[in-house]
């Protein structure tokens, strides 16, 4: 797959914002399918790219039931290493959801960019009413601390408003910390149902970009490959400002749905942090 024009345009907007905005920082945030059962080398190869431009990764569905998973993530980050910066992960146990929904959650990280503050952690708060409780860690970047918790809810067929509605309180639990919740929410960005953040003082970017890829195309449109836009960051109104957020399209046609999808049905979802002193 050739990712050149893609990666190009990723850089160059991050270039951009960074002369502009000055110091900043990127995550991204990807629902990786089943990571740790059928990447080969070329797979992970392949994300760690995608992934080097960027501060901080958050995955969700990172293989359980077996050490394949964690292993997977190792390898991204070996491959990262090789890139030229260093790097440094953490996985998570797994959830305490049902079998077939236990799953890990993973930080990677630039350490050049960001320092990791004390031991990531499940908030086991949420686990007796969330399936897959979200993974937490501090982070430093420059003068700034932040809490970023990485979150999986259950499927949209499941309704997984009631969980949501539970994540988005975390505000609540860590009055002292500035929190971005990223990862996958199930629930479209430009559903009603967000319309009660604005009550929480949280805000939603990218807002009504497409991030899940369908089996095939739909019609004739070269882009009806992609179907939800579930992949997001919900983040606190305060000295915390997303400057620009959208995703990473590494499809950009039909021809090429099928390749893509051997990564997974996701597509990352990336963003910009400045703080305002």
């Amino acid at each position: 797959m050739n990712l050149s024009r893609t990666l190009f345009v990723s850089v160059f907007y991050l270039f951009c914002f960074s002369f502009l905005q000055g110091q900043s920082l990127s995550i991204l945030t990807w629902n990786i399918q089943d990571l740790g059962k059928t990447k080969n080398a070329e797979e992970i190869k392949f994300m760690a790219k995608i992934m080097n431009d960027y501060d901080i990764i958050t995955i969700q569905e990172v293989v359980a039931i077996d050490p394949a998973g964690a292993k997977a993530v190792a390898q991204i980050a070996d491959q990262l290493n090789r890139s030229g910066a260093k790097w440094d992960y953490k996985v998570s146990v797994p959830t305490t959801g049902t079998s077939q929904q236990k799953e890990r959650y993973a930080f990677i990280w630039k350490t050049s960019s960001v320092k990791l503050i004390g031991r990531a952690w499940l908030e086991k708060s949420l686990a007796p009413i969330v399936c897959r409780e979200p993974y937490l860690a501090r982070f430093k970047f420059g003068d700034f601390t932040f809490l970023l918790a990485n979150y999986h809810s259950i499927p949209h067929s499941k309704k997984p408003q009631w969980e949501n509605e539970q994540v988005i309180q975390l505000p609540k639990l860590y009055p002292n910390d500035e929190i971005i919740i990223a990862g996958d929410f199930n629930t479209n960005s430009t559903d009603k149902f967000w319309n009660q953040l604005d009550q929480h003082d949280l805000s939603i970017q990218p807002m009504g970009k497409k991030t899940t890829l369908n089996r095939a195309c739909t019609n004739s449109n070269k882009y009806s490959y992609k179907r939800h836009a579930i992949d997001f960051f919900i983040y606190e109104n305060s000295e915390l400002n997303i400057i620009q957020s959208g995703v990473l399209d590494y499809v950009e046609s039909c021809e090429r749905l099928k390749i893509a999808r051997s990564i997974s049905d996701h597509l990352p979802a990336w963003c910009k942090i400045s703080w305002s002193k």
